[in-house]
């Protein structure tokens, strides 16, 4: 489960990542950069050093710093998840309203 604590990027956010070396990707990197090479491995395929990382990056994060603009530099992970919006908002009384039928 996302946490609470969690900030979604936006296409402008510059992320740097402090290991050594990566192989996904360079160090430094826009997030709309980001998006269009998640696309491009999609369909070329992954490596084995790419695979173990990616998955790394939808589990735990990846520790980085995002830039974003008006800001100073914070410290953090970065991690992919996948958003479901509902087309009709659930209520908590929906289950009681459906007992009292």
């Amino acid at each position: 489960m996302i946490s609470d604590f969690t900030n979604q990027l936006s296409q402008d956010d510059i992320v740097f990542f402090e290991k050594k070396e990566t192989y996904l990707f360079t160090k430094t990197f826009k997030v709309s950069d980001f998006i269009i090479w998640i696309f491009e491995k999609l369909i070329r395929g992954m490596n084995v050093r790419e695979e173990e990382e990616a998955s790394e990056l939808t589990t735990e994060g990846l520790s980085c710093y995002v830039l974003q603009p008006g800001q100073q530099w914070k410290k953090g992970k970065i991690r992919i998840a996948i958003e479901f919006i509902p087309d009709e908002v659930e209520s908590p009384l929906d289950d009681v309203r459906q007992g009292s039928n």
